[in-house]
C-alpha cells in the first residue's frame, strides 16, 4: 500500500477499497472502517492542535502515531512472524516475504508450546499440528532450508521432549513427521547424529505407532547418512538392542512394533531397509543378521516397491492434517493399498 501510495495513489486507494486475504495479509470491511476511523480521529486532533498553534503564533508538525495500528484478523485466526499460518496452509506456494525467519518462528513456536507434562488441551495441539504441517511444506519445498534451523537447538529440544514423555500420541506424531521431514537435510542430519536420537526412537517403535514406516525410515535415513559421528548412532541402535527389536517384527515375537501400521508389509519393508543399513555400518550387525533365521527370509528380498517415494510420504500430512491421524496414510501408495494389512512378506526379486 505505501509503495503504491508513493507510486500510483489511484491503484493505491483501488487496492485499499478491495479486499485482501492470503498469508501475509488480511483486509477487508472491518478493516477499512478501522482505519477510517482511526485516521478521522487523527486529522481531527490534527486540525484542533493546529488551530492552537496559529493562535499562538507558533508552528505545527504533525508526527505519525507512537503506537502502529492494529488490524484484528479474527478469533479464529493464528498468526507467527505476521504469516496466517490457515492461509499458509491453504496455499503454500505463495510467495512468503521472509520465509527463512517464517520457517525458524514455526519452530520456535512448536518447541515453546509443548507442554511440560505431556499434556495439551485440543487449541495446544492445533497450533503444534498447523507449525509442524506449515514448517514440513516449506521444507518439502526447499530442504536445504533445514541447514539454517540445524544451529537453532530446537531439533534437540523436541527429542528431548519426546524422550521425556511417552502416551501423548497425537504430539508424538507431529513431532515424528517434522523430524523425518528435517532429515532431507544432510546439516540437521549431522546434528541428530551427534544427539541421543535412538532411545527415544525406540521407545515409539515399541509402542506399535500407525506411523511407524515413518519412524523407520527417518532412523534409516540417519544410520544411512555419511559423517563422522554415524559411529556414535550406530553404537547407540547396539546399546538399545534395535536389531533384535527389529528382527522380532520380523519373525513376530515384537510383533506389535508393525502391528497397528496402516501397512504391515510396508512397514517390514521399511525395517529390513533399517537393519541392511545397519549391517552395512556394523560388523557385529551383520553377524547378528546372518546367525538369524527369519533373516534368510527377508534379507535378499526386492522391497522398493513397498517404499513410498517424496511425494507419497507427505501426503496424508498435506491433507490429512491430525484429523486423520498424525503420521497416518504418509507412506501409501496405490500398490500398498491393496496389499493394507496383509501379513504376507513383500516378494521375492526375480
Amino acid at each position: 500500500f505505501l509503495v503504491a501510495m508513493r507510486n500510483d495513489p489511484a491503484t493505491a486507494i483501488t487496492a485499499i477499497d478491495t479486499d485482501h486475504e492470503n498469508p501475509e495479509l488480511i483486509w477487508n470491511a472491518s478493516c477499512r472502517e478501522l482505519l477510517l476511523e482511526k485516521t478521522n480521529a487523527e486529522a481531527a486532533a490534527w486540525m484542533q492542535d493546529a488551530s492552537r498553534a496559529a493562535e499562538n503564533d507558533e508552528e505545527h508538525v504533525w508526527t505519525l502515531p507512537s503506537e502502529p495500528l492494529a488490524f484484528d484478523a479474527g478469533a479464529d485466526e493464528f498468526a507467527v512472524a505476521g504469516v496466517y499460518v490457515r492461509l499458509f496452509l491453504a496455499d503454500p506456494a505463495w510467495q512468503l516475504t521472509d520465509p527463512d525467519g517464517f520457517a525458524a518462528a514455526l519452530l520456535e513456536r512448536v518447541c515453546v508450546t509443548l507442554p511440560p507434562d505431556g499434556k495439551a488441551s485440543d487449541d495446544v495441539c492445533k497450533k503444534i499440528d498447523m507449525c509442524a504441517r506449515s514448517l514440513a511444506l516449506l521444507l518439502r519445498a526447499q530442504p536445504s532450508r533445514g541447514d539454517r534451523l540445524s544451529t537453532l537447538g530446537y531439533m534437540e529440544k523436541c527429542l528431548q521432549w519426546l524422550a521425556q514423555h511417552a502416551g501423548a500420541g497425537r504430539i508424538e506424531g507431529l513431532l515424528v513427521i517434522l523430524l523425518h521431514q528435517m532429515t532431507d537435510s544432510d546439516a540437521c542430519v549431522r546434528v541428530l547424529a551427534v544427539a541421543d536420537v535412538v532411545p527415544p526412537f525406540v521407545r515409539l517403535l515399541r509402542a506399535g505407532r500407525t506411523d511407524v514406516s515413518l519412524v523407520l525410515e527417518t532412523m534409516r535415513r540417519l544410520v544411512g547418512a555419511e559423517g563422522a559421528q554415524l559411529g556414535r548412532l550406530v553404537a547407540q541402535a547396539v546399546q538399545h538392542a534395535l536389531p533384535a527389536l527389529l528382527l522380532g517384527a520380523l519373525d513376530g515375537s515384537e510383533a506389535a512394533v508393525v502391528a497397528r501400521a496402516a501397512d504391515v508389509s510396508q512397514a517390514k519393508a521399511h525395517v529390513v531397509e533399517l537393519l541392511k543399513e545397519l549391517a552395512r555400518r556394523s560388523p557385529d550387525v551383520q553377524a547378528q543378521l546372518e546367525a538369524s533365521s527369519v533373516w534368510a527370509q527377508y534379507g535378499a528380498q526386492r522391497h522398493d516397491l513397498y517404499l513410498g517415494g517424496p511425494e507419497t510420504q507427505v501426503a496424508g500430512l498435506l491433507e490429512g492434517g491430525s484429523s486423520a491421524g498424525a503420521g497416518q496414510g504418509l507412506l501409501e501408495s496405490a500398490q500398498s493399498v491393496a496389499q493394507r494389512n496383509s501379513d504376507v512378506p513383500p516378494p521375492l526379486h526375480k
